[in-house]
């Protein structure tokens, strides 16, 4: 009797947590395979920059994509986060240099933007030659064309990015390629989409 009703608890117990473990493998990944993707991205950061030292603040799971990335810090400069992840073929790969091209494009926009506009934010977000800042003004209802001057002379002090610009100014959209920079200086004229 007491071996038939320890096999009825603990088949339901093991298929339960069988169901929860594959729930949260399938979510958050398995650990054992996190593990082992840990020991890759250690081996990979050895070999690619052997005169540099990282931390691996996270590895973790996309479920979406299904693969695992790790969240890596230079030693050098905690605040600069970059990923390491597997491509399509399997090889790992990193993305230090969008990174840091990333953090260097938000500290110039940020510094020259304040110049310009007090109550701004410059959230530079590069995707490949793109970066993207939000302008707000006090009064929210004022148009790009109030502040043409202030635009053309906030985008000459950080052509040297070499970025295609999206700007969000109040509830407006303008996007500029960096290739009419210098007509837009010179003409002090807005050239945009």
């Amino acid at each position: 009797m007491r071996k038939r009703s320890w096999f009825l608890i603990s088949v339901p117990t093991l298929f339960i947590l069988s169901i929860v473990f594959f729930v949260y493998s399938g979510l958050n990944g398995n650990p054992i395979t996190k593990y082992y993707f840990k020991k890759e991205v250690e081996k990979y950061l050895h070999f690619e920059y052997p005169n540099s030292e990282f931390t691996i603040n996270l590895i973790g799971y996309g479920f979406k994509e299904m693969n695992y990335y790790g969240d890596v810090s230079p030693m050098k400069n905690k605040n600069l986060h970059f990923k390491v992840e597997e491509n399509y073929q399997g090889e790992l790969y990193d993305t230090l240099q969008e990174s840091t091209q990333e953090n260097q494009a938000n500290q110039k926009c940020n510094s020259e933007l304040n110049k310009y506009f007090k109550n701004s934010t410059c959230n530079a977000d590069v995707f490949g030659s793109k970066m993207i800042i939000q302008i707000h003004t006090e009064d929210k209802k004022e148009n790009i064309k109030v502040y043409e001057n202030e635009i053309i002379n906030f985008i000459h002090s950080i052509s040297d990015l070499d970025l295609d610009l999206s700007v969000h100014f109040n509830n407006e959209w303008i996007f500029i390629d960096q290739h009419s920079f210098n007509d837009i200086y010179t003409n002090k004229k807005l050239i945009y989409e």
